[in-house]
Parts: structure tokens; sequence; C-alpha cells
């Protein structure tokens, strides 16, 4: 991972296109929608081959060895240093669903086809949302993802890695959603295929939209007119800009504050642009700390102290020495906030500590800024986990009040 010029190459597979190009449309909604308590059917009679059954499935509710069910128990290392254990209880009824895209993960030169087991896939997925089955059932398909090599070739075989997340997602809706709200969550080349989703099937379809609480669409290129709030990526579901509401969109690139654009001039994230129309956009920013009414530092952040991968993000050795949970759990230890600078749009995170605090080696960065541009991409999720979960609660709550 020292190579410059493999790395942002690589950043491309991982999915940072501007986010604002799609194919043609599929649409498919079905059914009156309308008054007297109808419940829309979206996709009726649609049945994918590879769906149908669990092999496809990461995470799917009744699924035996369901990924999402694995243990998620953390140990929070207070600020003196001290250890105490937090334990994670999924619910037992969750009232609605979250649909998931992981990111990229594999380092092979084309598409990952091996579903055989999840390998590297479970750093993103259990670092990322199986923690949300304290709030939702997880459907979370295995995908054909375009691997971290496939630079040269990559156009060609984006759309078919989005063929298969577009069939889960319509097999999900037509046989296991059940009239269920959902929330869409992906990151990286994940956002990238759930980007489109949205532009092809959600964005023009008021009763799909409808069904939508929000979409986590973390860690790409999703852009908003600046001083907007709707345009850009999507001509109708808006950036989430107050607690509680729905039918909205969250999205930022984070970087830490000691190495942000436009400081970092190879930055790949957060860059405004303009579009072929002369419109000016910029990098949507959505802050779920200000999102989940929080007012001070991030709640907190969760970081696996084993992975499968290389890249992400791990809490060993030094105060971590001992820990034998799944997670560290860090509270009151970053300040964030979405920062707009000199054409640059992003989720600024800074190590604010109170005296006396000995809590070093803090894992929130697992690459270099400075060499690859990347930001803190890799704990997009992990840093402002508790106030992510918290953002959706108050989602789900605002959505549940209005319907």
């Amino acid at each position: 991972m020292k190579n410059r010029a493999f790395l942002c190459g690589a950043l491309v597979a991982l999915g940072c296109g501007d986010g604002n190009s799609a194919g043609g449309g599929t649409g498919g909604a079905a059914g009156d929608g309308g008054s007297g308590g109808a419940v829309p059917e979206f996709y009726p009679g649609y049945s994918s081959s590879s769906y149908l059954g669990d092999e496809r499935w990461f995470c799917r509710p009744g699924k035996d060895g369901d990924h999402c069910s694995k243990n998620l128990d953390a140990t929070e290392v207070l600020a003196d240093g001290t250890f105490r254990l937090v334990t994670h209880d999924p619910a037992p009824d969750p009232a609605f669903d979250c649909f998931y895209i992981y990111p990229t993960t594999e380092p092979v030169d084309g598409l990952d086809e091996d579903f055989s087991e999840p390998n590297t896939e479970l750093d993103p997925l259990l670092g990322q949302i199986a923690r949300f089955n304290s709030l939702c059932r997880i459907h979370a398909p295995f995908y054909r993802q375009v691997g971290l090599n496939a630079v040269a070739n990559r156009d060609a075989l984006m759309p078919m890695a989005y063929a298969d997340v577009i069939d889960a997602f319509k097999h999900y809706m037509a046989n296991d959603n059940g009239g269920r709200p959902f929330v869409l969550a992906g990151h990286s080349q994940g956002t990238r295929h759930l980007t489109r989703l949205v532009q092809e099937e959600i964005d023009t379809n008021e009763q799909l939209r409808a069904r939508m609480i929000s979409a986590l669409l973390i860690g790409g290129g999703l852009t908003v007119p600046v001083g907007r709030d709707v345009g850009g990526t999507f001509d109708n579901v808006p950036l989430c800009t107050s607690v509680g509401q729905s039918g909205c969109f969250v999205h930022y690139n984070t970087f830490p504050a000691e190495g942000a654009p436009p400081d970092i001039p190879i930055s790949l994230y957060g860059r405004d642009e303009t579009l072929s129309d002369g419109t000016m956009v910029q990098a949507a920013c959505a802050d779920p700390r200000a999102l989940a009414g929080n007012g001070g530092r991030l709640r907190a952040s969760y970081y696996p102290t084993s992975m499968q991968g290389a890249i992400w993000p791990v809490a060993t050795g030094g105060i971590y020495d001992g820990i034998t949970t799944p997670f560290v759990l860090i509270r009151n230890a970053f300040r964030a906030d979405c920062v707009r600078r000199d054409g640059f749009n992003f989720f600024e995170v800074t190590v604010e500590q109170d005296p006396g605090d000995v809590r070093s080696e803090l894992p929130h960065r697992a690459l270099a800024t400075e060499v690859v541009g990347f930001g803190m991409h890799t704990s997009d999720w992990q840093t402002p986990m508790g106030d992510l979960l918290d953002m959706v609660r108050k989602q789900w709550e605002g959505f549940s009040s209005a319907n």
C-alpha cells in the first residue's frame, strides 16, 4: 500500500466516482399506494435465482449463520486507561429494515466472484452495518465487487457489479420487505452502486421514496448545488439537514484536522465541481453528530481488535493490550464538524481530549492522508458510529410519526 500511483488508481476502484452518471432507469412501482391504507407492491412477481436462497446473503433475517449476528461486544477504554465491558444486544423485533452494500475489500484485478466465505468483507460488515441490528433487520447481499487492482477495466466491470446489487434489491423488495420501511446503507464502492440505485429506482418514484427512511451513502462522490440541499446527484431526494428528517440522504467524507484539504493537495474527496451546464456543486456533507441532536464530541467510536484485510482501522498494542472483545469503544475523544474551505466540503475530525486523558494511539486513522488523499476513508463509519445509530433512530421516529 505504499505506491502512490497504485493507490490513487485504486481509489477509483473503491468507488469515488462522481456519483452523477447513471444508466437508463428501470422504475418499477405497482399497487395504488393511495388512500385507504393500501401498501404499494414493488417489483411484483420478481424473483432472483441468485438471491432466492441464503447462500448469496451475508445477513438476512432467519439465515442460519447470519454474519450480522456475530458477537459485537466492546471494551470501552476510559480516559484514565481502565476498561469497561459494553455488551451489544440486537433488537428482538425491529420495525424497519436496512439494506447494505459493502465497499471494496479484495485486491483482485477483476470481479471478485468467490462467495464461499466472507473473508475480508467481514471487516466492513461487522465494523459498519452489523451494529445496526439494534435498530433494524439487516439484508446484506454478496455481490461481484470490482477488485482494488481493477483499474484498467473498472468502467467495464462496474455495471456487472451493479447488476448484482439491483438484482438483490429487487428480490428483497418483492419477496422479503413485506411493506416495511427501509434504510439504504453503503460505503465507497457500495455507495457508488446504491447511488445509481437511488437515481434509477427511487429518486423519480414517489411511492418508493415514501418507503425509504434514509439513504446512508457514505464515502463517495455525491454533490448538491452550493447553498442548496437538493439537486446535483439527485433531483428529488434531499441531503439530510435536520434531526428526525426522513426521505433524505446522508453523505460525507472524513478527514483528520491535521491532514485536511486543501493543505493536502492530493486530497481526492470533497472537491467542488462544475457541471456541464455550468452549475457549481459541492461535495455533500451531512453531519451525523448534528443530525443525532448531539452538540458535543462524537458520542461513541467503535474499532475492531482484529481484521481480515489490511486497510481497516484496528485497535491493537499500547493501551489496548489485554482486550479480548472484538471491538474497542472510545467516547469523548473526537470533535467533528462539516467544514467548507477553499473549494472543499468535508467532515473534519479533531482529537479533543480533557486534561489527564491517557488514551493515546487512537485508531481512527488507517491510511496516511498526505500520501494518498483518502483522509479517514476507512473509518468513515466507525468513528461517528454512536451518532450514526442515534441519527437513524431519530430518523425512524420522525418517519413513523409522520406515517
